[in-house]
C-alpha cells in the first residue's frame, strides 16, 4: 500500500452523515467530500471539523477507486488536525490478540483464520501510523 500526501487548498466541499450500527449501539460519522486540486478527496471523521471552502490542507491516505481515501489530515488555516493514533493502537492491539488466539487455536481450522486477521489488523495500523508520520513530517 504506498500513502500520498496532498497538499492544496480545499473546493467542492459537501458534507454527509452516516449513521453505523443498530438499537442502542449507534454511531455517527461524518463524511466530507472535496477536492485538493485536481484530487477527489473523502475524509471521513467521528468529530465535526472546521473546515471551508479554500482552506489550505494537507491530506495522508491511500488512492482508492480515483479518490483519497484520508488516514490523517491537517488543516493549516486553523491548526486542526485528525491523527487518529488511538483506533490504530487499537487495531495494533487486536490483531496481536487474533494472531495470539491463532496460534492457541492452530490444531483447529479457526486458527489459520485467526491468524489471517491478526495479520490484516497489524497491516492496517502500521499503514495507520505511517500515514501519521508523514503528516507531522509534512
Amino acid at each position: 500500500m504506498t500513502l500520498l500526501v496532498r497538499k492544496g487548498t480545499i473546493s467542492n466541499l459537501a458534507l454527509t452523515t452516516k449513521t453505523i450500527g443498530k438499537n442502542s449501539n449507534v454511531r455517527l460519522l461524518r463524511c466530507y467530500t472535496f477536492r485538493i486540486d485536481d484530487t477527489a478527496v473523502l475524509l471521513e471523521s467521528p468529530v465535526n471539523l472546521d473546515i471551508a471552502e479554500n482552506d489550505k490542507v494537507i491530506a495522508v491516505g491511500e488512492m482508492k477507486r480515483a479518490t483519497l481515501k484520508v488516514y490523517s489530515f491537517k488543516n493549516e488555516n486553523t491548526e486542526g488536525h485528525i491523527y487518529a493514533d488511538n483506533v490504530y493502537t487499537r487495531l495494533l492491539l487486536f490483531g496481536i490478540c487474533f494472531i495470539v488466539l491463532g496460534f492457541l487455536t492452530l490444531a483447529f481450522f479457526i486458527g489459520f483464520i485467526l491468524l489471517l486477521l491478526g495479520i490484516f489488523f497489524i497491516y492496517r495500523s502500521t499503514a495507520g501510523f505511517r500515514a501519521n508520520q508523514l503528516l507531522k513530517a509534512s
